[in-house]
């Protein structure tokens, strides 16, 4: 591949930002990082933990690492669903060429949440915070992602086929 610049997903919880990162990642021969997991090991915290105890703190951090992923090139980053939490991370998205949204039905979101461990965001029901969430950062993904959304409701495996083909439609490019 001519073309290294890493490549970023970002959508709420549940959407399939680690799932079909990993296959993008395996697709074009990047190396895949979960967000969420290096902040866990480079910190030494768990982030349900640290969500909870300092969720200010937490998306500090989370912000701090995106200029060390923009300059790394080759890489696919699924982001946390709150990266969008952090103006200056969405500014920082925004002006990132290589950044894709992803999203699935309410429904879907809360369907697969279900019997999770994620820690409650809010005092809501999972259904409730779910689209209270939705509501409150669609305005920022949609900056961040300069609405280059796939949709990755439904099967697995035709989400993947939607996010590959956007990927090539909004970069133009193939690994074949």
């Amino acid at each position: 591949m001519k073309e290294r610049a890493s490549v970023f997903l970002i959508g709420p919880r549940a959407s399939g930002k680690t799932t079909l990162g990993r296959r993008l990642a395996e697709q074009v021969g990047f190396d895949f990082v979960d967000a969420d997991a290096y902040l866990e090991k480079d910190r030494g915290r768990r982030i349900a933990d640290w969500v909870v105890q300092d969720r200010a703190g937490f998306r500090q951090a989370e912000a701090s690492y995106l200029p060390l992923w923009f300059d790394q090139p080759g890489l696919v980053v699924a982001l946390g669903g709150g990266i969008v939490e952090t103006e200056s991370a969405v500014q920082e998205l925004a002006t990132y060429s290589r950044v894709l949204g992803l999203r699935a039905s309410l429904a879907e979101l809360v369907a697969r949440q279900a019997g999770g461990d994620r820690p409650a965001l809010t005092s809501l029901s999972l259904e409730q915070e779910t689209e209270h969430l939705w509501r409150r950062r669609l305005p920022a993904y949609e900056r961040a992602c300069q609405g280059r959304w796939v949709d990755t409701g439904g099967d697995m495996q035709q989400a993947w086929q939607r996010l590959w083909k956007a990927f090539l439609l909004f970069f133009g490019e193939s690994n074949a």
